[in-house]
């Protein structure tokens, strides 16, 4: 009942040759390098099963997630998701899970109408539904070849409900875990405005994508607090100097604060601690500030 489906994006060491060991258990798509969104298109369409994950060649799932993951399969429930334990390069645990919070139920009017995109765990966190993905695939694939689990996690919300399990379901790993603590920018992506950017046009192609495979219109801009974080941060410590990223920092200010409003499942004490935490770090001196903005910004900073 279980289907294992390796897909090696256009690999150029030896991972063909390692594969191949498991060929009676397993199989293998070799293509030329396309990036995530071309792998997920092309490990969809060879799959068969009625439920579907996808596993970054990186990250690691707990022997029993998938059974868990099942039984909270109602027939309105189109993607069930767990937190990832934080792993080393090196597979050693840090002693943190992300994401803090899940979110649960029917998330159509938060994304549609609120423009949140909620709560969720990455790529490897996340079992779907076959039939809420098979409207939405194949993924856009397009010069940011990246960033596939965007589209089908708040895709298939579109299509059902939202499950979440109480415990984590696997590992998701940090590979230069000293260099990833020290910035900003949470997880393995680049450490600048740059990513930010992407994400943000990443948005805005999710609108369009949605809108033309499932005829659903989504007119608010979409945020998300660990983008808006980020970008804040970014716009304050990123400066050449402190009246600069002052002034930077208040431009930001009331979409950071819109971001952290829209967590309307947080209780209102976090909430407002977390606009007390903006508000401070745009005016401490910036040696005293960044420490702070990377607690909040960076789990694996903590």
């Amino acid at each position: 009942e279980l289907e294992v489906i390796v897909v090696d994006d256009g690999s150029t060491d030896r991972s063909v040759e390692r594969i191949a060991g498991y060929a009676e258990r397993i199989q293998l798509i070799e293509k030329p390098n396309g990036g995530q969104l071309s792998s997920y298109n092309a490990g969809f369409a060879a799959a068969r099963g009625e439920f579907i994950a996808f596993l970054d060649a990186d990250d690691l799932l707990d022997e029993d997630v998938v059974a868990r993951a099942l039984r909270l399969f109602d027939a309105d429930v189109a993607r069930v998701h767990f937190r990832l334990r934080l792993i080393d390069g090196e597979g050693k645990l840090t002693g943190h899970c992300i994401p803090r919070q899940l979110a649960q139920g029917d998330m159509r009017h938060e994304l549609v109408e609120r423009g949140h995109l909620f709560a969720s765990a990455p790529g490897s966190g996340n079992i779907y539904r076959r039939a809420a993905l098979a409207p939405l695939m194949p993924l856009p694939v397009a010069d940011d070849r990246h960033g596939a689990d965007h589209f089908t996690i708040y895709g298939s919300a579109l299509q059902g409900k939202v499950a979440a399990l109480a415990e984590p379901g696997g590992c998701y790993r940090i590979h230069n875990s000293t260099a990833a603590k020290a910035g900003l920018i949470f997880g393995n992506s680049s450490q600048g405005t740059n990513e930010v950017e992407k994400v943000r046009l990443r948005c805005e192609r999710f609108k369009r994508w949605v809108h033309e495979r499932l005829g659903v219109h989504i007119a608010v801009q979409l945020m998300e607090f660990g983008i808006e974080k980020q970008a804040y941060a970014l716009s304050i410590f990123g400066a050449k100097g402190y009246l600069q990223g002052l002034q930077q920092g208040v431009g930001r200010f009331p979409s950071v604060v819109r971001a952290i409003q829209l967590k309307r499942s947080e209780p209102w004490w976090l909430r407002m601690g977390l606009i007390g935490w903006a508000w401070t770090i745009l005016w401490l001196p910036r040696p005293w500030g960044w420490p702070l903005a990377r607690r909040v910004c960076n789990p694996s900073s903590r």
